[in-house]
């Protein structure tokens, strides 16, 4: 199933460049669309807490979010990043973090989100993750610059 993914390998090919262009283009993105989607939790994480997300998503994206997931999750999220390009790289990293809302919201200190969010392969995976991410991926596209 994964070499399904190789065929769409050019859409990864920014999150290795020099400078992680995908990277650097992805962070502001995702403070916008998650201020969208959920905007208490996105105050509560950056605005509160003061969370970094260069110390969250360089980890999860590099991963491909081998880092929060299951191994065997990732021969169905691999071929959907592949695929969507930096969409889904945004659109799966707010599926993951949303469905832990409770848990983040939960979190006084920016060390514990820090150490919860290290933790989330430990964590059951969320409940229909690429079923939401596939409805999610057209809002996120359209947001997504050309």
């Amino acid at each position: 199933m994964l070499a399904c993914c190789f065929k769409n390998c050019a859409n990864l090919r920014l999150l290795w460049s020099p400078g992680f262009p995908l990277i650097e283009e992805g962070m502001p993105l995702f403070r916008e669309l998650l201020d969208e989607l959920d905007g208490e939790l996105s105050s509560h994480l950056f605005d509160s807490l003061g969370l970094n997300l260069t110390a969250v998503l360089p980890t999860a994206w590099l991963s491909m979010f081998g880092k929060w997931l299951p191994f065997e999750m990732l021969n169905d999220v691999v071929p959907f990043l592949a695929s969507a390009g930096l969409a889904g790289f945004l659109t799966v990293t707010m599926v993951i973090l949303t469905s832990y809302r409770c848990e983040l919201m939960g979190h006084q200190h920016v060390e514990e989100v820090l150490i919860f969010i290290a933790s989330l392969r430990k964590s059951p995976t969320p409940a229909n993750l690429m079923f939401r991410c596939h409805q999610t991926l057209p809002s996120v596209t359209q947001q997504v610059p050309g």
